[in-house]
């Protein structure tokens, strides 16, 4: 599986874990990326087909914003 994401806004993302599952209860992880910045195509490959995906976000600097994802893509 291969799976994009885009950020809307910068300064929004300090960091990004990225974590799948089969069934929406047991989560593995799959990614995670730091110093995210917006309207730049991040991409992953990943070994395994995924079936959901969560991103979880971490405010490390205590930005007053944080997320900001504007698309997903998911690849088999």
């Amino acid at each position: 599986s291969r799976v994009r994401w885009l950020l809307q806004k910068e300064g929004w993302s300090d960091w990004c874990t990225i974590e799948s599952s089969d069934d929406k209860v047991t989560w593995t992880f799959v990614a995670d990326s730091s110093e995210l910045h917006a309207k730049v195509w991040y991409e992953r490959l990943i070994g395994r087909k995924l079936r959901y995906l969560r991103f979880s976000f971490t405010n490390i600097n205590n930005d007053q914003y944080m997320g900001g994802l504007a698309e997903v893509q998911l690849y088999p």
